[in-house]
Formats: structure tokens, C-alpha cells, sequence
């Protein structure tokens, strides 16, 4: 946010923070330039700003939904990609993420299913709800196991944890855990899930992934629902060229605020969406 008002304040912005309670009003009263990193943009003028899967990168968008920022719709020419360059920022950014965790890795027999919350409910951008994808990979994964993760930070309902159970003790091939997120990367043969950070990791783990929901990284993933199961006929083979996607999603599509050039970069996103920024 301190970087962006600096680049607001070079154009000739005045720059206020407020709390978010605060921001919608203002907003739509003033008809005001608005950041935030509230679910969706405030005001006819409103952008929003959220971490693009880890720090340092961001993104700045005008759409709410991962699914429709720009990258999402951009489309991915592995060829376009300068290969030795996308090798050394990969190895770079995945020993700084994961240390060696990558180099050790296994195929244990199970697909690593990463929860988020509302395992009930059906979001926007999802295909199915989170229980249903479980249900799924049991029907679609004859062999493996199905060890599906709770996320350690996310609250669930008494509800919610009952139906899990429930899932749990009619299915012999499913086990539920609570995070562990870099040990289950390292040993799964493959990941599902609707759109969690966890399926972007994978490609720092050389682990293909089913995604159940639309999201920002689909071009590197296999797709399913509840009624079109396919890629897990497909899913063991997929081996998207890792190492030049990484660069393309991150160095081409988001914001490094480690970078020299972040506030050209950041510039160009503010004016991509019409504001009069020098």
C-alpha cells in the first residue's frame, strides 16, 4: 500500500487511509480512486490489491474473483518464455519458499485433498462444494487414498465438521488431517482442490493438480466437476513445463515489490484501469 501511494502521490493523488467500515461510503460519495483489500473493489473508481499466492508478488486488479483478473485471462505460450531465465527464478523462488522439501520428493499412493473454508457451501467460482469434491475424487480415484488436509487457520462449523465425518467413516480410502501442507506436497502423487494456494505450490513440487474451481493459475491445471471427471484419467501424465510458468505468472503477470521497477510496474497496472497516473 506504501508503495502505490507514492506512485498516486507523484501524480498529483491526495492519499488517505481508512478502515474499512469507512471505505465503501467515501467512496461512492466523493467518486474517489479507491485501493483496498476488501473481497471486492470499492466505488465506480475501485481496484482492489491482493497477495499473488506469496510475498513479495501482488496483484491489482478491478475484478473481485481470481478467475477474471487479467493474468487469468491471459494465455500461456510456454515457448514465449526464455527458458534458462525461468529456471533460475524457479529454483530460486522454490528453495526460498520450501528449502529442499522439492528435491526429496515421492509418489506415496494418495492424492493430497487442501480444504478451505466452507466445506458446505458452494462458492462463486467453485464447480462443486469442497465435500462433493471429496466425494468425487473417491468415485473418479479408484486406487489411491484420499487424505484430505483442514486448513490449520480456518474455523469450521460443528455442522460442517460433522458432514466431513460423517464422509470419513463411509469411506475406508479417506483420511482427514489438519495442514501439513509441505510433507503432503513432497509425498502425494497429485493434488485437488478448488483454487487453493496449495495447488500453485505443487508446480515448486513437480505435482500435477485437478482444480474444482475457476481460478488465476488454471493454465497449469487439469479441470473437473462433480459431472465431468476426465482428468483424473489425464492427471498422471500432465506435466506442464513448471519452471516457465512460474516466471510467466509471476514475473510477467504480477507485482514484485522487490523488484527495481515496482513502481513502473505498479504505474502500468493503475493506468491499465484508467487512472491518470503520470
Amino acid at each position: 500500500m506504501t508503495r502505490v501511494a507514492s506512485v498516486a502521490r507523484r501524480s498529483g493523488f491526495e492519499v488517505a487511509y481508512l478502515r474499512h467500515e469507512d471505505a465503501s461510503s467515501a467512496s461512492h460519495r466523493r467518486g474517489e480512486f479507491s485501493l483496498t483489500d476488501l473481497p471486492a473493489p470499492v466505488g465506480r473508481n475501485g481496484l482492489i490489491i491482493r497477495a499473488c499466492h506469496h510475498a513479495p508478488f501482488w496483484q491489482i486488479d478491478q475484478a473481485a474473483e481470481a478467475c477474471d483478473w487479467d493474468v487469468s485471462k491471459a494465455d500461456f505460450d510456454p515457448q514465449s518464455v526464455p527458458r534458462n531465465d525461468a529456471m533460475r527464478f524457479y529454483h530460486y523462488w522454490r528453495e526460498r519458499l520450501f528449502g529442499d522439501a522439492p528435491l526429496r520428493t515421492s509418489q506415496d499412493g494418495f492424492v493430497f485433498v487442501p480444504l478451505q473454508r466452507q466445506l458446505t457451501a458452494r462458492a462463486a467460482s467453485a464447480r462443486s462444494t469442497q465435500l462433493e469434491m471429496i466425494a468425487s475424487c473417491l468415485r473418479a480415484e479408484p486406487e489411491r487414498t484420499i487424505v484430505a488436509s483442514l486448513h490449520p487457520k480456518e474455523t469450521y462449523s460443528d455442522a460442517e465438521l460433522t458432514a466431513l465425518n460423517h464422509l470419513d467413516t463411509e469411506n475406508d480410502r479417506l483420511t482427514v488431517r489438519i495442514g501439513a501442507m509441505k510433507e503432503l506436497l513432497r509425498t502425494c502423487d497429485y493434488v485437488v482442490t478448488q483454487n487453493a494456494t496449495v495447488g500453485f505450490n505443487g508446480l515448486f513440487f513437480g505435482k500435477p493438480s485437478i482444480l474444482f474451481a475457476k481460478t488465476d493459475f488454471h493454465h497449469a491445471a487439469l479441470t473437473a466437476s462433480a459431472d465431468e471427471l476426465a482428468a483424473f484419467r489425464k492427471v498422471m501424465k500432465h506435466r506442464p513445463e513448471w519452471a516457465r510458468y512460474v516466471w510467466w505468472f509471476w514475473h510477467n503477470h504480477a507485482i514484485n515489490a522487490g523488484r527495481k521497477d515496482v513502481d513502473n510496474r505498479i504505474a502500468d497496472r493503475l493506468r491499465r484501469f484508467d487512472w491518470p497516473i503520470k
